[in-house]
């Protein structure tokens, strides 16, 4: 009986230890705020093993410091009254959804890590705050920025996973969800914005975006529900975006576009799945798995499934010299591929690698898109060549070109010639394409093509976040990834404290030998 009473104790008090790791694990500290330390690559400045809230301004501001780490730390409520307040002013008509664009991150958030030459962000959990991890180069050029293993949810405004001027980013293994003001999703203060002609930042932010930066790689992330695009990758009008790679992420339920890329080239977006992006506001219309706009040239896109997007599975605006192939992409509302000014125009800046303006469709399985396989709004078109593709149950035309209010091919014999064995459908003389033999339609598989437009796009089987995130295999093309080291460091400047974390191991260790010991010894009372 006593060796009973006294596993029953241990136990309560072995799951009390178990579920109480999350605040023993971290010790509580000030908001920290440190400027110009002289630093050197293996003495850096650390922060680690603290929780810090703060719900009226900034928890870490790391500014003129050049190396930063900044691991295993619990970051939460920060800047939230701040964040509630606009939130409020809007909500009454007190002021414009341009009260929510981040103009002062040094006031509030969660993260920020000015002008550094190296930084590294890993293991943290940041959750509720004004914004999330924001990392910029503004006086110089960062030299390398590493994101992993961190859980960045419900945060507000802006900035979950930032990263401006920077080369040799690696951002993976994170965890980014429900991020961005729930105020701007589906809610009558920004209608009445947009009602009011005010379509600009308002709350939207990517979960994760770089901004101006180079060999860029962005993979084994889940991001789901971030209140603009899920993953972005832009560039500016002085310089494209270069080497980059975005592979093996989930990208799920966000409220523009799945993967944004504007002003970049020479990349790979590969083994990603894309699906279920649907425009914040309307119920139709408005978000597309991948997007390239503008100026994004020589990107190869393969072995992705892009699906269940309210837009287009893929949609090009003013890009070119572009691969696409080896990819699944089924189910999207406004039909497979989207072109708009597309592909080439005369006063592109800059010149695609090959000099040539193909952009080469093949080897694709596209199947049960609603209205059409390839959605076109452009009168200048360069060579696109579509070959050795499955498409297979699409909705209406399989070329929708905008000049037409209706998808039915019949009416519209002058244009099209439509051959269902062994090519998809050959070109003439259309109004909207200016030379012959622009558009190249050779060897497709065609099977059970719809051309009446009444294909509804059907529901997609439930499937939990987490099979969707099991679906998403470890992959990098051709075994080019560099591993990311894990370097020792020399802790000149470092604000760190284990204690608690001890304690809680070594009185988790005590009570587990001490309940095995007593089980043992009930067990052998009992034989007897």
């Amino acid at each position: 009986m006593r060796l009973r009473k006294k596993m029953k104790r241990l136990s309560l008090f072995f799951f009390v230890i178990v579920f109480s790791y999350s605040t023993l694990a971290y010790t509580l500290h000030d908001p920290i705020v440190i400027e110009n330390l002289e630093t050197t690559a293996d003495k850096p400045y650390i922060i680690e093993g603290y929780e810090i809230t703060n719900p009226t301004g900034p928890c870490i501001q790391v500014r003129h410091t050049d190396h930063v780490i900044i691991r295993n730390n619990y970051i939460h409520d920060c800047g939230t009254k701040i964040s509630e307040s606009i939130q409020k002013k809007i909500r009454n008509g007190e002021g414009d959804a341009r009260l929510a664009m981040m103009s002062n991150p040094d006031s509030t958030g969660g993260m920020n890590v000015f002008d550094p030459l190296t930084v590294k962000i890993s293991n943290n959990k940041i959750i509720n705050n004004d914004y999330g991890i924001r990392i910029t180069g503004h006086d110089q050029k960062i030299e390398s920025a590493l994101i992993n293993d961190n859980t960045v949810q419900s945060n507000h405004r802006s900035h979950f996973i930032f990263v401006q001027n920077s080369d040799n980013v690696n951002i993976y293994n994170n965890y980014v969800k429900d991020n961005g003001l729930s105020l701007f999703i589906d809610n009558v203060g920004l209608q009445k914005a947009f009602e009011k002609g005010e379509d600009f930042g308002d709350g939207r932010m990517q979960g994760i975006l770089t901004d101006s930066c180079s060999q860029v790689k962005i993979f084994n992330n889940t991001v789901i529900n971030s209140s603009s695009d899920g993953i972005a990758v832009v560039g500016n009008d002085n310089k494209l975006a270069e080497d980059i790679e975005i592979f093996n992420n989930l990208v799920m339920r966000n409220g523009e576009q799945g993967l944004w890329i504007v002003k970049a080239r020479n990349g790979k977006i590969h083994h990603n799945n894309v699906t279920e992006n649907t425009h914040r506001i309307d119920t139709t219309g408005g978000s597309s798995g991948i997007m390239f706009e503008g100026e994004v040239y020589d990107f190869k896109i393969f072995d992705n499934d892009v699906s269940y997007n309210d837009a287009f599975g893929i949609f090009f605006i003013e890009s070119t010299d572009n691969e696409v192939y080896n990819n699944q992409i089924h189910h999207n509302g406004d039909g497979a591929f989207g072109w708009k000014n597309i592909f080439f125009y005369e006063e592109y800046k800059y010149a695609d690698k090959h000099d040539d303006g193909i952009t080469t469709i093949r080897d694709n399985n596209v199947h049960q898109n609603r209205i059409a396989v390839f959605h076109i709004w452009t009168e200048i078109i360069g060579k696109v060549i579509v070959k050795d593709n499955i498409f297979d149950w699409n909705g209406g035309n399989p070329l929708h070109y905008e000049m037409y209010d209706d998808f039915e091919m019949k009416s519209h014999q002058e244009d099209w010639e439509y051959n269902g064995e062994q090519e998809f459908f050959h070109t003439s003389n259309n109004d909207f394409i200016r030379e012959i033999n622009k558009f190249e339609i050779l060897t497709n598989t065609i099977d059970s093509q719809e051309v009446t437009g009444k294909l509804e796009l059907k529901g997609k089987p439930e499937k939990s976040e987490q099979e969707d995130i099991e679906d998403i295999e470890d992959v990098s093309e051709g075994k080019e990834e560099k591993e990311i080291e894990n370097n020792t460091y020399e802790n000149t400047f470092e604000e760190c404290n284990y204690t608690a974390e001890k304690v809680y191991i070594a009185l988790f260790f005590i009570t587990l030998i001490a309940l095995i010991v007593i089980l043992i010894l009930y067990i052998k009372k009992k034989r007897k």
